[in-house]
């Protein structure tokens, strides 16, 4: 039996079909972009295709600590919003393996109950080590799923600590998800992500010490400034879901309204573009000092110094 051959598409092919919403064209741009095989030419046209369109998407950033049921609130919120007839995209950001670099849970386990569907698509990016959890790649990702004209694009996180938090800066809207009895409660008061997320939902709200943490959250966000909303709902029992639901449109249409919107839109651009200069100096500096000789007589700092000198970098 021959072997099927690969449908080959030119950038320009690939382009009219990503805008046509065909799943092959949208499919094929993700590819390149991860891969790095995509031109600047096609990012560039791209962004400015999403600049230009009157449909903006939804970004809708879901973060929180493992266990707390990130995967199923987006199973069921997913799937209730495919009843209402939109379109769903879904990136999933995972570990990475430290061999290839590619998304080690990467699968559709998760929604699998909901495929084949025209309106859902998943696709699983690795983390790819960023300090952060968000490569650029992902950040880029997004601006390919939105041309594509999905009403609502949705990122999980593969988890969130002290640092990684920049999903804050890619989405439109952020939900930090808790639960009861994890401990959540004091990690996140430490953590400070609180102060920078939209809306907490607490997940798994059946359970008997739910009160408790709610009440805990309570006290604690009337001190912060802008402080979050609450949300209570069990996914697991598809209860409060239509109420999350609400909530996010009539919250993205609020910053839509008053401009806030187009303001963090473009705090994500500027960010963007500080993670691709991050992204790439950090693979010359790996791959200097993995090449790089070994002079335990000399200053490593100075070392640093002089060698960012010669790429021409101001320090």
């Amino acid at each position: 039996m021959s072997k099927k051959k690969r449908l080959v598409l030119t950038e320009e092919e690939v382009f009219r079909r990503l805008i046509q919403g065909d799943e092959v064209g949208l499919a094929r741009a993700l590819s390149m972009i991860y891969r790095e095989e995509a031109t600047s030419s096609l990012l560039s046209r791209i962004y400015a295709y999403n600049a230009d369109k009157k449909h903006k998407s939804k970004v809708i950033g879901i973060t929180g600590a493992g266990g707390v049921g990130k995967s199923t609130l987006i199973s069921v919120l997913a799937e209730a919003l495919l009843k209402k007839g939109l379109r769903i995209g879904i990136i999933a950001v995972d570990p990475s393996s430290p061999k290839t670099g590619g998304a080690l849970l990467g699968d559709r386990i998760r929604l699998q109950h909901l495929f084949p569907n025209p309106n859902l698509f998943f696709r699983s990016f690795s983390s790819r080590g960023m300090v952060g959890g968000i490569n650029p790649f992902i950040f880029d990702a997004v601006a390919v799923l939105e041309a594509a004209s999905f009403d609502y694009i949705i990122i999980e996180t593969l988890g969130i600590g002290q640092d990684e938090i920049d999903i804050v800066h890619m989405c439109d809207l952020t939900a930090l998800v808790i639960a009861p009895g994890l401990g959540d409660d004091v990690q996140f008061l430490k953590s400070g992500v609180i102060e920078l997320v939209d809306l907490i939902v607490m997940n798994k709200s059946d359970l008997p010490t739910a009160s408790r943490t709610v009440g805990i959250l309570n006290s604690y966000t009337r001190m912060v400034e802008n402080h979050p909303d609450i949300i209570k709902l069990s996914a697991y029992k598809k209860q409060g879901i239509m109420e999350l639901i609400e909530y996010i449109d009539n919250k993205w249409q609020e910053l839509l309204d008053n401009g806030s919107l187009e303001k963090r839109r473009m705090e994500r651009w500027k960010f963007q573009v500080g993670n691709w200069m991050r992204y790439i100096i950090g693979k010359r500096i790996h791959k200097f000092v993995e090449k790089g000789e070994v002079n335990p007589k000399a200053s490593p700092y100075e070392i640093a110094i002089s060698t960012l000198k010669e790429w021409g970098c101001e320090v």
